[in-house]
């Protein structure tokens, strides 16, 4: 059984499908307060890992062990674009709860864009939602391909004179007018405002749809990937964190800070797949003299939309963090983003050995030497040639040469074994 979670703070949707079923038509379907109205502790973050691990064995009790059906996979859509740290902790939340070794957590806006998609296969293009959060308004601006290709280009929250901005910068809105093809409105605009004015301001050419008349679209969006034409699809965002490099003191204290050098602001990064962000020059990471034998740094997230560089106050946690012996590590490492599993990974080469020379085209040159070698100490007239001999039509001779044969093997098993007390 697959299974797909709309979570929020003020209402969470569950739904489940058992193998071959469409995605409008879930097996299972269930609308339930969200994390912030479930037995949260005042002033608590409704995202903390316990919390959520408090809520969603509360869903896998009440509505998914009822079912009496194993569950094989798991996708979940969160609020807003988070960072590696948030939603890594959701992921080890859904993978021990649900006793799975993977799942996926997703943006709701790109797992609504997908839910619209599968409900209008038609409206293709740029797309903006706007939705309604009291008196804000939360934009996101998207594109979607057939084959349920779709990118979040980016997503802000604020007043129309923000939006506005925002969809300049993408291109959403130019001199001439509003660039995109659909427009999606969820939530009450209050009429006579900015907001009310900016929609207006929306030429006819481009169709309104209405999101709240499709308020399954999120978990529809995760649902199973049945149909031959969503196979070949992918989520995409243009990931609004960059990442730096902070270099520590042996005492702790951050030395020295540098941006990794990615094209994050202008690069589609699909959800599922993983990058290698920058090559990591070791003997150049230090912390000045006296601090050469150890290497100490972290490579911490940072939302570049807040401003563009961070203090060395609002780093927050490392998304990786390396503490060693310089001579434990190689000369250089690679630094992979992992999307799907919401992890920076140091990608470090195996070490070398002697069978890696052997590989490398070293075998028959070795081989040659120590087969002259064991001629030189069993004597000339041994056959110690690569081919094998072939059998003569007598008996005698044919017994002859498999008698050579059997030496033959041996002797190369006799190279072989002297090789691997090499190693």
């Amino acid at each position: 059984m697959h299974i797909a979670m709309d979570l929020g703070e003020n209402n969470t949707r569950l739904a489940a499908w058992k193998e071959g079923q469409p995605a409008n038509d879930p097996s299972l379907l269930v609308k339930l307060p969200g994390l912030a109205h479930f037995d949260l502790e005042s002033g608590s973050d409704p995202w903390n890992q316990a919390h959520l691990q408090k809520y969603i064995t509360y869903l896998q009790r009440e509505y998914l062990l009822p079912t009496r059906q194993a569950i094989d996979s798991a996708a979940a859509a969160i609020p807003g674009v988070p960072g590696l740290l948030r939603r890594r902790r959701i992921l080890d939340v859904l993978e021990e709860t649900l006793g799975l070794d993977g799942a996926q957590v997703v943006p709701r806006s790109l797992a609504g864009a997908a839910g619209f998609q599968l409900h209008r296969p038609e409206s293709l293009g740029d797309m903006m939602l706007l939705e309604a959060q009291g008196d804000e308004v939360e934009a996101t601006f998207l594109s979607s391909y057939p084959g349920f290709a779709i990118t979040l280009e980016g997503q802000c929250r604020g007043d129309a004179r923000f939006i506005r901005d925002m969809a300049a910068q993408l291109g959403f809105l130019s001199s001439s007018g509003w660039n995109f093809d659909n427009l999606y409105l969820s939530g009450d605009i209050i009429p006579g405002t900015s907001m009310e004015q900016l929609i207006a301001s929306v030429p006819q050419r481009i169709p309104v749809h209405c999101a709240d008349g499709l308020p399954l679209a999120a978990v529809q969006g995760l649902s199973p990937q049945n149909d031959p034409a969503r196979l070949a699809g992918s989520l995409g965002v243009i990931y609004p964190f960059d990442f730096y490099l902070a270099v520590h003191h042996p005492e702790g204290q951050i030395a020295s800070m540098n941006k990794i050098l990615f094209d994050f602001a202008n690069l589609e990064l699909d959800c599922s797949r993983r990058y290698t962000l920058t090559t990591l020059a070791i003997p150049e990471i230090h912390a000045g003299e006296g601090a050469q034998e150890r290497i100490h740094f972290g490579i911490f997230e940072y939302n570049r939309q807040l401003r563009p560089e961070p203090p060395f106050t609002l780093l927050g946690d490392a998304v990786l963090e390396i503490d060693c012996r310089r001579e434990d590590l190689p000369q250089r490492i690679d630094l992979v983003l992992d999307m799907g599993a919401a992890v920076l990974l140091p990608d470090i080469p195996a070490p070398r050995n002697d069978e890696d020379d052997l590989v490398q085209g070293d075998f028959w040159e070795l081989y040659g030497q120590d087969m002259a070698r064991i001629k030189q100490l069993t004597g000339p007239d041994s056959d110690t040639s690569l081919a094998l001999s072939e059998p003569s039509a007598s008996p005698r001779s044919a017994h002859s040469a498999l008698a050579r044969q059997v030496d033959d093997i041996l002797v190369r098993l006799q190279w072989l074994l002297s090789q691997w007390n090499r190693v």
